[in-house]
């Protein structure tokens, strides 16, 4: 616990622009971001239920705050089942559609 609050105290002070946190992390102690205006998603999580757990603390922080926020989460094609859980099947097929077959 003492370890957590020394790894994040810096992120709530403003003193450093990025905080890597993994899944496991969140897994384990559920930890609210205070102080991001930007979250970025490498790859999605396992678990369809943390996607929304983090975005929602997030920006009902954020908006406490009255500061802009924005979020990306970054998939391939390889992703499609973990983006099933998350969005659903059509929407999957939709946001799928952009991908190409083409191989270099």
């Amino acid at each position: 616990n003492d370890l957590r609050c020394r790894a994040t105290s810096p992120h709530t002070s403003e003193r450093v622009q990025l905080l890597l946190m993994t899944e496991r992390f969140h897994f384990y102690w559920r930890y609210v971001v205070r102080g991001a205006n930007r979250i970025v998603f490498y790859g999605l999580p396992d678990h369809a239920n943390f996607l929304p757990e983090i975005l929602n603390s997030f920006l009902a922080e954020a908006f406490r705050a009255s500061e802009p926020t924005s979020s990306v989460a970054l998939y391939d094609q390889f992703d499609q089942l973990k983006l099933d859980r998350i969005v659903g099947t059509s929407r999957r097929r939709t946001l799928m559609q952009h991908f190409t077959s083409t191989v270099n």
